[in-house]
């Protein structure tokens, strides 16, 4: 670890910016899981958050390059990598704010640009955070209700087929997967 707690600052910030942009993503892959019916892996969530929140615990000795601190860093970093393997996807590690991030490097893909992935993520969340935070307010205003994917589409089908007779077909044929 000595290694990593001797690397130029900018670098080790760049790694914390990439973390702790995985809020947002977790928070995105539990709304798509309740919206959409996507895979979502409790443990695997759980995993994320501990090691993210952890590492957002001890902000300040790594800053100071303690390395038992580095070593917490470079394992939440490394985790996130092994739990996108672990569900074969992204979904987990990459919100809105990746999105932009990965936009604006393919954007100037054959020209130089001095700032880290973790730096870019960062700025795509400062543009985001905004959106996230009226989102929430509407959420929380009752003005958007979030419902279980199940229900939206049980009273969806009812709406849809009910007053064509068609519903309880629907049901009766598919029963318990609906």
């Amino acid at each position: 670890m000595n290694i990593f707690s001797k690397a130029p600052y900018r670098l080790t910030a760049s790694g914390i910016s990439d973390l702790m942009d995985k809020y947002t993503a977790l928070v995105d892959w539990k709304i798509s899981h309740i919206i959409t019916g996507e895979y979502f892996c409790p443990t695997i969530h759980k995993l994320e958050m501990e090691a993210v929140t952890e590492v957002e615990s001890i902000l300040d000795n790594i800053k100071s390059g303690n390395e038992e601190c580095m070593e917490k860093l470079m394992y939440a970093l490394l985790l996130s990598g092994l739990a996108m393997q672990m569900i074969g996807n992204s979904r987990l590690a990459f919100g809105a704010e990746h999105h932009i991030s990965h936009l604006w490097e393919m954007t100037v893909i054959n020209e130089h640009i001095d700032a880290l992935h973790g730096e870019k993520v960062s700025v795509g969340l400062i543009m985001y955070l905004d959106k996230y935070e009226k989102i929430l307010q509407t959420i929380e205003s009752d003005k958007c209700k979030v419902i279980d994917n199940a229900e939206f589409e049980t009273a969806l089908l009812k709406d849809t087929f009910g007053r064509k007779g068609l519903y309880e077909g629907i049901l009766a044929e598919n029963g318990e997967s609906l």
